[in-house]
């Protein structure tokens, strides 16, 4: 007669690994490698609109999404702005140089060059340019670019005055908030 030998497994103090719940929904297209190249598209000074227009990118709402829930990306996007920044204020000096267009010449009935006409057109699209990115540092990149306030008051005294009445009521109220 043969015995029936039945294997028992020993009991482990190891608890079963836990299984982690499937996420629902189409994985994320997020790598560091695809990160990286917006990112850097956006130091060159494109806009995050033009860049997920592009058929090999993102849609704006993954582009935002990713905003909220990665830190890392979060923390790469603010230093690429902060290079557009700086790519916009190479640009302004660029914009503000290039005299091309800036004059028309002017003919004669005959085709005759007679001289030159200021084309206030091109100057004023070239100030608009130059003004547009100014802005847009001021914005994205407020300490370096931003209005300066002026916390100096140059000698002028900024003092208030109070009639008699309303120094009395400040006083009261200020020794009724001791009392309580």
């Amino acid at each position: 007669m043969a015995k029936k030998v039945s294997k028992v497994k020993p009991e482990s103090s190891k608890a079963p690994p836990k299984k982690t719940p499937k996420k629902n929904g189409r994985p994320s297209k997020y790598t560091d490698k695809l990160a990286d190249k917006i990112c850097q598209m956006i130091a060159q000074g494109q806009s995050v609109r033009s860049i997920c227009s592009k058929k090999d990118m993102i849609s704006m709402q993954t582009f935002f999404r990713w905003l909220r829930e990665n830190d890392k990306f979060r923390e790469q996007y603010a230093h690429a702005c902060e290079e557009r920044s700086y790519m916009h204020a190479e640009e302004i000096i660029e914009i503000a140089d290039d005299a091309t267009n800036d004059y028309m010449e002017q003919h004669d009935e005959s085709d005759e060059l007679t001289g030159y006409k200021l084309n206030g057109e091109n100057i004023q699209r070239s100030r608009l340019r130059i003004d547009t990115r100014k802005w847009l540092m001021s914005k994205l990149n407020p300490k370096v670019y931003g209005d300066k306030l002026d916390m100096t008051t140059n000698g002028n005294d900024i003092g208030v005055t109070l009639s008699a009445s309303q120094a009395e009521q400040l006083l009261n109220a200020r020794a009724n908030r001791r009392d309580s």
